[in-house]
């Protein structure tokens, strides 16, 4: 059984770690999808605000055309040297070509502001080396770049700032995650670089995908806890299963028991001749009544599984005096234990009349007297203390005892059907766990209520309260 709960328990880790691994590579996935379209957003923004503001600032950018002539020169020898360091075997003429044709390009459709068009993506390197990126021109560009990303439901702040960074051997920027998109160069010469930096990137990434967190969240917490509830719902089954086996193992020898006694006191008396025998036939006879009353105690001890199971118990309530019942507990307990137990209960001077079905309430005070002297110290007389104290809307009833005590790893369980404090393989007292399961029911269906305390050596305080009126 034991090789079956651990791979239940191997399959569940499994399957719960295959699901919780595929939302986790989901999750990450989705994390770096909007980490680049955050990128791909702001990259966007940047080129936009920036060729806004060339377009509103241009008549202060102008030249004439002789120095237009030479800064583009200049600035053509600067690109195609920096080409050349970087791709040696590189044709230069191919690239200038293709230079001059992106600049005819720009120009042809370069935005006017009689068309009222702005400008977009396509500003090319030589117009942002003509841009004089002073603390003013950066204050400006960085608010209008903030505005467009608060446009695109973008919560987060970013900055853009000027920069030197070096470069690998194959020409390309080293990684930074603190630049939300790919830096733009302004100066070649210099390894001036224009960048979007968000120092948060990857909070402002997560805040944009909260939904699918908080629902990956909830999927894996309902799958632990459904999980959890079923293994812990078959390990609870399976220990019922064993308690019910021991239960019908250890009642059919408590049935059996008396009534094989029983049996052979009766056998003797017919087969040997001595029902003449008066004190003989007065011996077995006795001993058969005493068996015979351990099988009816026995047997009542077994219909309380059925009043413990049936949670539509009926009640017959009436009102009683429930110290007068307490102390009919005690006398019949006196008599069966004489000379094994010392049961003391001061009756109290004024009458405490309470609503309850009065059997099952005696029932439970029987039961609580009956377990205090069984489980006494071996070498000690059991002594039984029951009090009874009236509070405003109900009473309080203890008893305690100087018995064996109770472990504080079993308090939780005593009251468990079918449950017994281990004492090994066996068990100096006889019963089949059944007596405080139903003091706990009975009470309960009362509106009351009933806890232990105890200490090991030292014995243990049943304490049950009582409804002095039902709702």
């Amino acid at each position: 059984m034991l090789k079956k709960y651990r791979l239940l328990f191997v399959f569940i880790v499994l399957t719960a770690g295959g699901i919780g691994t595929v939302l986790g590579l989901w999750l990450w996935n989705s994390y770096l999808e909007h980490r680049d379209f955050f990128r791909l957003g702001v990259e966007r923004g940047t080129y936009e605000v920036l060729a806004n503001f060339y377009e509103d600032k241009k008549d202060s950018f102008e030249i004439d055309a002789k120095d237009s002539t030479a800064y583009f020169n200049r600035f053509e020898r600067r690109f195609l040297g920096f080409v050349h360091d970087i791709y040696p075997v590189i044709n230069t003429d191919s690239v200038l070509s293709e230079w001059q044709h992106a600049v005819d390009e720009y120009f042809l459709n370069r935005p006017s502001r009689s068309n009222g068009r702005r400008g977009g993506r396509g500003l090319p390197p030589f117009l942002l080396s003509r841009i004089d990126f002073n603390p003013s021109a950066i204050a400006e560009l960085n608010t209008n770049l903030n505005k467009f990303l608060k446009d695109q439901n973008w919560s987060t702040s970013v900055e853009l700032t000027l920069f030197n960074k070096s470069q690998n051997q194959t020409g390309e920027l080293k990684e930074d995650t603190l630049y939300a998109s790919r830096p733009i160069l302004i100066d070649a010469d210099n390894n001036l670089y224009l960048g979007v930096k968000c120092d948060q990137l990857w909070l402002t990434v997560i805040k944009n995908m909260l939904a699918p967190i908080f629902l990956s969240v909830f999927l894996i917490i309902a799958l632990i806890a459904i999980f959890y509830y079923l293994l812990s719902t078959i390990i609870q089954q399976n220990k019922d299963a064993l308690q019910r086996k021991a239960f019908v193992n250890n009642m059919t020898h408590e049935l059996k028991t008396p009534v094989s006694i029983a049996m052979a006191a009766i056998e003797s008396i017919e087969k040997f001749g001595i029902g003449d025998q008066k004190q003989k036939r007065e011996e077995y006879l006795s001993l058969a009544k005493k068996e015979l009353d351990h099988l009816i105690h026995t047997i009542d001890e077994v219909l309380m599984v059925d009043v413990h199971e049936n949670t539509q118990v009926s009640l017959n309530f009436s009102q009683f005096d429930l110290g007068e019942l307490i102390q009919e507990c005690v006398d019949a307990h006196q008599i069966t234990h004489k000379g094994n137990a010392i049961i003391k209960f001061q009756q109290p001077v004024d009458s405490m009349v309470i609503s309850a079905d009065r059997e099952h309430i005696r029932n439970v005070f029987s039961n609580l007297i009956d377990n205090a002297v069984k489980y006494s110290q071996a070498d000690q007389q059991a002594l039984v203390e029951l009090s009874v104290k009236e509070k405003k809307t109900k009473i309080e009833i203890r008893v305690r005892d100087n018995g064996k005590g109770i472990g504080d790893e079993h308090i939780k369980s005593i009251f468990e059907l079918f449950y017994r404090v281990p004492e090994g393989h066996l068990h100096s007292v006889k019963g089949f766990g059944l007596g405080l399961a139903y003091v706990k029911q009975i009470v309960e269906l009362h509106g009351g209520s009933v806890e232990v305390r105890s200490q090991l050596a030292k014995g243990s305080t049943f304490i049950v309260n009582l409804m002095k009126k039902q709702p």
